[in-house]
């Protein structure tokens, strides 16, 4: 089982390339070739990791649908924490998990706010994530003032976790994902609002096609 986290506000072609780029990652991770049986999910979790606004629901099943149309299995869930939704997925199957993400989710992990509840704090939190076997697959980030990308390699945990962040990498718990089209890279979901409102036509290369209606109605709705 695969499974892209993400707000999809609006969905992207780099939402698309993300899950096809983590296929190969995934795939090489079990050593099988032939990962055309695996189960791909997209998910939008209702408390969203990295935004403070309310919740809508008509906005999400706006983004489920457009997922779908794309042909896409769309998981709605209420995990904030990534040991939540891993434990989840490892109740439905005694098959490998992988979870894909970005860079700056990955440094979400590492804060110290989802893991406060937990009696292990940091440790516990990675150790019920990684407690069933699940990997995760890193998709890279590219700075836009160098051009530079920051990939799985190269991320820089915090300073207290620099050992523990190498550890998963050298056990075979954090593979990076291969960038493919790095121009993917440039823009963001709100650049995407931003471009749509200013009536930049170039925002089309930047969503799948299926998706355009639902990146109009979110561009009006999201941004004055």
């Amino acid at each position: 089982m695969l499974l892209l986290r993400g707000s999809f506000d609006p969905v992207l072609n780099l939402h698309l390339a993300m899950l096809e780029q983590a296929r190969d990652s995934f795939a090489g991770q079990l050593n099988a070739p032939d990962h055309g049986t695996a189960i791909e999910l997209c998910e939008i979790s209702m408390h969203n990791l990295l935004r403070g606004h309310g919740i809508d629901a008509a906005d999400f099943i706006d983004r489920a649908d457009a997922l779908q149309l794309l042909g896409k299995t769309v998981l709605v869930s209420r995990c904030a924490e990534f040991h939540r939704i891993a434990a989840f997925l490892t109740r439905c199957t005694d098959q490998p998990v992988g979870i894909v993400l970005s860079i700056g989710l990955l440094n979400e992990l590492f804060k110290a706010k989802w893991s406060e509840t937990l009696a292990g704090g940091l440790l516990e939190s990675f150790g019920r994530l990684f407690k069933q076997g699940v990997t995760l697959h890193v998709f890279p980030w590219q700075n836009r003032k160098t051009g530079a990308l920051v990939t799985a390699a190269s991320f820089r945990a915090p300073e207290n976790c620099l050992h523990l962040y190498q550890h998963f990498v050298d056990n075979g718990r954090i593979f990076g994902v291969a960038p493919g089209d790095v121009t993917l890279l440039a823009h963001t979901g709100r650049d995407v609002c931003r471009m749509i409102l200013a009536d930049d036509p170039d925002w089309h290369e930047l969503v799948p096609q299926a998706a355009w209606p639902m990146a109009e109605r979110h561009a009006r709705r999201r941004l004055p």
